[in-house]
């Protein structure tokens, strides 16, 4: 998938995004990197991915590694079953 192509995924799932909203709770919380795969996790450091897109009842939340979602949560993805990330900043 070319860059053009992710950028508008990412820019898409930011419409649906509960960026000011609270991430919704249930009884199962577990961390985002519980529900990566080893493909996962070298590609969000290959790209230095700082926040991973997650789907959370049907909303879009960019979240890290250590953040708890409802074991339900889902991983986004583009067309070739990449993580969808934002990359970290690095420097100040």
């Amino acid at each position: 998938m070319n860059n053009i192509q992710q950028t508008q995924q990412l820019k898409e799932l930011i419409k649906i995004s509960g960026l000011s909203k609270a991430i919704p709770t249930s009884k199962t919380m577990v961390t985002v990197a519980s529900l990566l795969t080893k493909v996962d996790k070298a590609h969000i450091k290959e790209y230095n991915l700082g926040s991973i897109a997650v789907k959370v009842s049907n909303e879009a939340f960019f979240l890290s590694e250590i953040q708890k979602v409802p074991q339900s949560a889902e991983i986004q993805r583009d067309t070739q079953g990449d993580v969808l990330g934002i990359r970290a900043v690095a420097g100040g």
